[in-house]
Protein backbone atom coordinates (compact mmCIF):
# COMPACT_ATOMS: atom_id res chain seq x y z
CA UNK A 1 0.00 0.00 0.00
CA UNK A 2 1.74 3.30 -0.57
CA UNK A 3 0.27 7.01 -0.47
CA UNK A 4 2.16 10.42 -0.19
CA UNK A 5 5.29 8.79 -1.52
CA UNK A 6 4.87 6.25 2.02
CA UNK A 7 5.05 2.55 1.67
CA UNK A 8 3.43 0.21 4.19
CA UNK A 9 4.99 -3.04 4.46
CA UNK A 10 4.32 -6.10 6.19
CA UNK A 11 7.22 -7.39 8.05
CA UNK A 12 8.39 -9.93 10.15
CA UNK A 13 11.36 -10.30 12.26
CA UNK A 14 14.06 -9.07 9.49
CA UNK A 15 12.93 -5.21 10.26
CA UNK A 16 13.19 -5.37 13.90
CA UNK A 17 16.45 -3.00 13.57
CA UNK A 18 14.52 -0.35 10.92
CA UNK A 19 11.57 0.27 14.36
CA UNK A 20 14.04 0.24 16.90
CA UNK A 21 14.33 4.49 16.58
CA UNK A 22 10.32 4.33 16.29
CA UNK A 23 10.36 2.16 19.75
CA UNK A 24 12.60 5.17 21.18
CA UNK A 25 10.00 7.65 20.50
CA UNK A 26 6.94 5.91 21.24
CA UNK A 27 9.04 5.14 24.76
CA UNK A 28 9.83 8.66 25.46
CA UNK A 29 6.10 9.28 24.96
CA UNK A 30 5.04 6.88 27.47
CA UNK A 31 7.30 7.57 29.69
CA UNK A 32 5.79 10.76 30.31
CA UNK A 33 2.33 9.28 30.85
CA UNK A 34 3.52 7.44 33.18
CA UNK A 35 5.53 9.63 35.86
CA UNK A 36 2.89 9.31 38.43
CA UNK A 37 2.52 5.02 38.50
CA UNK A 38 6.43 4.84 39.18
CA UNK A 39 9.77 4.75 37.92
CA UNK A 40 9.93 3.59 33.98
CA UNK A 41 13.16 1.25 32.60
CA UNK A 42 15.39 2.70 30.54
CA UNK A 43 15.23 3.55 27.02
CA UNK A 44 17.55 0.73 25.97
CA UNK A 45 16.14 -2.10 28.31
CA UNK A 46 12.68 -1.40 27.65
CA UNK A 47 13.53 -1.86 23.61
CA UNK A 48 15.62 -5.21 24.94
CA UNK A 49 11.99 -6.19 26.55
CA UNK A 50 10.01 -5.34 23.68
CA UNK A 51 11.92 -6.45 20.78
CA UNK A 52 12.27 -9.85 22.50
CA UNK A 53 8.48 -10.12 22.47
CA UNK A 54 7.91 -8.91 19.19
CA UNK A 55 10.22 -12.13 18.14
CA UNK A 56 8.33 -14.37 20.05
CA UNK A 57 4.90 -12.89 19.12
CA UNK A 58 6.04 -13.46 15.66
CA UNK A 59 7.86 -16.60 15.83
CA UNK A 60 4.94 -18.65 18.02
CA UNK A 61 1.95 -16.61 17.53
CA UNK A 62 1.34 -15.39 13.64
CA UNK A 63 2.42 -11.69 14.40
CA UNK A 64 4.01 -9.43 12.16
CA UNK A 65 3.86 -5.58 11.77
CA UNK A 66 3.98 -3.39 9.21
CA UNK A 67 5.94 -0.60 8.75
CA UNK A 68 5.60 3.20 7.11
CA UNK A 69 8.50 4.13 5.15
CA UNK A 70 8.90 7.32 2.73
CA UNK A 71 10.88 6.87 -0.32
CA UNK A 72 14.60 7.63 0.37
CA UNK A 73 14.18 8.49 4.23
CA UNK A 74 13.51 6.41 7.39
CA UNK A 75 10.65 5.02 9.25
CA UNK A 76 8.15 6.91 9.98
CA UNK A 77 5.77 4.55 12.11
CA UNK A 78 4.61 0.91 12.91
CA UNK A 79 2.16 -1.39 14.23
CA UNK A 80 2.70 -4.35 15.45
CA UNK A 81 -0.68 -7.63 15.94
CA UNK A 82 -0.23 -10.93 16.91
CA UNK A 83 -3.13 -13.72 17.21
CA UNK A 84 -4.12 -14.83 20.97
CA UNK A 85 -6.69 -17.16 22.34
CA UNK A 86 -10.25 -15.85 22.08
CA UNK A 87 -12.40 -14.86 24.92
CA UNK A 88 -14.21 -17.68 27.09
CA UNK A 89 -17.34 -15.70 27.60
CA UNK A 90 -17.86 -13.47 24.43
CA UNK A 91 -18.49 -15.69 21.44
CA UNK A 92 -15.50 -15.07 19.88
CA UNK A 93 -13.56 -17.28 17.62
CA UNK A 94 -10.69 -19.46 19.11
CA UNK A 95 -7.54 -16.96 17.98
CA UNK A 96 -8.50 -12.76 17.40
CA UNK A 97 -5.85 -10.40 16.72
CA UNK A 98 -4.27 -8.11 19.83
CA UNK A 99 -2.55 -4.99 18.13
CA UNK A 100 0.34 -4.39 20.61
CA UNK A 101 1.42 -1.01 19.38
CA UNK A 102 0.97 1.53 17.04
CA UNK A 103 3.71 4.10 16.79
CA UNK A 104 3.75 6.82 14.59
CA UNK A 105 6.41 9.70 15.22
CA UNK A 106 5.19 13.34 16.58
CA UNK A 107 6.24 15.37 13.02
CA UNK A 108 4.26 12.52 10.93
CA UNK A 109 1.01 12.17 12.68
CA UNK A 110 -1.02 14.70 10.85
CA UNK A 111 -0.41 12.93 7.87
CA UNK A 112 -2.85 10.01 8.36
CA UNK A 113 0.23 7.73 8.45
CA UNK A 114 -1.66 6.06 11.46
CA UNK A 115 -4.67 6.04 9.72
CA UNK A 116 -3.27 3.82 6.92
CA UNK A 117 -0.72 1.86 9.38
CA UNK A 118 -4.11 0.49 11.03
CA UNK A 119 -5.70 -0.10 7.40
CA UNK A 120 -2.90 -2.08 6.19
CA UNK A 121 -2.82 -3.91 9.67
CA UNK A 122 -6.55 -4.70 9.37
CA UNK A 123 -5.98 -5.64 5.45
CA UNK A 124 -3.31 -8.39 6.15
CA UNK A 125 -5.53 -9.48 9.55
CA UNK A 126 -8.36 -10.31 7.28
CA UNK A 127 -6.10 -12.02 4.83
CA UNK A 128 -5.26 -14.08 7.36
CA UNK A 129 -8.86 -14.60 8.40
CA UNK A 130 -8.54 -13.15 11.13
CA UNK A 131 -11.86 -11.65 12.00
CA UNK A 132 -11.67 -10.01 15.71
CA UNK A 133 -9.63 -7.85 17.52
CA UNK A 134 -8.39 -6.29 20.73
CA UNK A 135 -6.47 -2.88 21.28
CA UNK A 136 -4.80 -1.32 24.17
CA UNK A 137 -3.80 2.09 24.77
CA UNK A 138 -2.71 3.73 28.83
CA UNK A 139 -5.01 5.25 29.88
CA UNK A 140 -3.27 8.45 30.33
CA UNK A 141 -3.08 7.89 26.49
CA UNK A 142 -6.39 9.78 25.41
CA UNK A 143 -5.85 10.31 22.08
CA UNK A 144 -4.89 7.12 20.68
CA UNK A 145 -8.28 5.90 22.70
CA UNK A 146 -10.47 8.15 20.87
CA UNK A 147 -8.76 7.28 17.86
CA UNK A 148 -9.93 3.78 18.11
CA UNK A 149 -12.67 4.90 19.19
CA UNK A 150 -13.86 6.69 16.07
CA UNK A 151 -12.65 3.64 14.07
CA UNK A 152 -14.63 1.59 15.51
CA UNK A 153 -13.61 -0.25 18.79
CA UNK A 154 -15.37 -0.25 21.70
CA UNK A 155 -13.92 0.68 25.62
CA UNK A 156 -14.03 -2.85 26.40
CA UNK A 157 -12.49 -3.95 29.24
CA UNK A 158 -10.51 -1.81 31.80
CA UNK A 159 -6.87 -2.93 33.41
CA UNK A 160 -5.80 -1.96 37.17
CA UNK A 161 -2.24 -1.26 37.90
CA UNK A 162 -0.64 -0.92 41.56
CA UNK A 163 1.59 -2.83 43.85
CA UNK A 164 0.87 -5.94 46.03
CA UNK A 165 1.31 -4.45 49.00
CA UNK A 166 -1.25 -1.72 48.18
CA UNK A 167 -3.91 -2.89 46.28
CA UNK A 168 -5.90 -5.16 48.83
CA UNK A 169 -6.04 -2.61 51.74
CA UNK A 170 -9.45 -1.43 52.16
CA UNK A 171 -11.25 -4.11 50.30
CA UNK A 172 -13.19 -5.26 53.73
CA UNK A 173 -16.55 -6.46 53.27
CA UNK A 174 -19.40 -4.17 53.34
CA UNK A 175 -20.85 -5.66 56.57
CA UNK A 176 -17.01 -4.84 58.09
CA UNK A 177 -17.23 -1.15 57.44
CA UNK A 178 -20.99 -0.66 59.41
Amino acid sequence: MTGWDITYTVCGTDRLDDITPLWASLYSHHASLLHDYGEVRSAEESWDRRRARYVRWIQDDDGFFVIADRAGDSSLGYAMAHQTDGFDILLTPDRIAQVETLCVLPNERSVEVGTQLALALGNELRARGVTHLCATALAANTVIADAFRRRGLRDFTLTFFGRTDDAYQGFASPSAKR
